[in-house]
């Protein structure tokens, strides 16, 4: 939630993907750009979130599944910036042109007639 809220306005926390390492003391996540938005606005607004780790640490600490697990204070540290790894949706080719002397399927008189 506090990633996608951070990642600007658009951005859902179900798109938000998140995956732990050994001992969950890791996190990567990945987020695609919402429709309409360019991703170097969502790569723009992590890279300017200053108050992103204490919001995650505070988010934590109050779930009660990390509640009763945690020995100590929670604390998130951002160990590598954030960046953008986006590849944009690839365009459909026009469909071929037909082959001279023949017709386009629904084109009427598009084939030539010997004279």
């Amino acid at each position: 939630l506090a990633i996608a809220a951070q990642a600007g306005a658009g951005v859902s926390p179900a798109t938000v993907q998140l995956v732990l390492s050994a001992g969950s003391v890791a996190v990567h996540a990945s987020l695609p750009p919402p429709d309409g938005t360019p991703p170097q606005s969502v790569l723009a607004a992590l890279q300017g979130a200053t108050h992103l780790c204490n919001t995650v640490a505070t988010l934590l600490a109050a779930a009660p599944p990390v509640a009763a697990l945690s020995t100590g204070p929670i604390s998130v540290t951002v160990t590598a910036p954030p960046v953008l790894n986006w590849v944009p949706p690839a365009l459909s080719a026009p469909a071929p042109a037909p082959a001279a002397g023949m017709s386009a399927p629904g084109v009427v008189g598009a084939a030539s007639a010997p004279a």
